[in-house]
């Protein structure tokens, strides 16, 4: 059985996160991907409890009920990654566990090569690891993904949110065929 989640409001980085925190033990962080929230984890949150541990399931930023600041740099790989240490550093804890899915492997995996003495394991789920970024431009244009659509780039771009707010059942059907089985090869 799924209990409710118990929210804490965690400030950090120079935000507000709503985060699921539950358990005792060891510090599990859970990173969602696009175009989710902490909900993604609700199947897990209690079994990995019951294992032992605690877990820190956060909205990221821009997410449902954490904070979205306006400016676009504000959503760059060292503010994600920095917004999840100072998770940990919230709950007291000096070193944690990240798991991602999804976009959440990418900050999740970046979490880990930026702080290295703080994170003591991470996994990815969903997304082979591609290695560290040349840069944090290269999260934003990858190499061989030149003129095709890449969802991180479309976001970088100012009013990029309008289309999805505009006409939101066509703009998730669309992401969730291009993501499908059923998507040609190369869309």
């Amino acid at each position: 059985m799924i209990s409710e989640p118990e929210f804490q409001y965690i400030k950090t980085n120079g935000v507000t996160l709503r985060t699921v925190v539950k358990g005792d033990g060891p510090l599990v962080i859970l990173l969602h991907g696009f175009p989710e929230f902490w909900h993604l984890w609700r199947h897990q949150i209690d079994p990995i409890v019951a294992a032992g541990y605690k877990v820190a399931v956060p909205d990221q930023r821009g997410y449902a009920g954490s904070d979205a600041p306006e400016a676009i740099e504000d959503y760059d790989i060292l503010h994600l990654t920095g917004d999840v240490v100072g998770i940990a550093d919230a709950l007291g804890y000096d070193d944690f566990i990240v798991i991602g899915q999804d976009w959440g492997c990418i900050v999740a995996w970046h979490t880990a090569l930026l702080y290295p003495d703080r994170v003591s394991a991470v996994m990815g789920l969903s997304v082979p690891y591609w290695g560290r970024a040349e840069s944090p431009d290269s999260l934003v244009n990858p190499p061989g993904l030149d003129g095709k659509y890449w969802y991180i780039r479309n976001f970088q771009q100012p009013g990029a949110e309008l289309g999805l707010e505009a006409y939101p059942e066509a703009a998730l059907r669309m992401t969730y065929y291009v993501i499908s089985a059923d998507s040609p090869p190369g869309s």
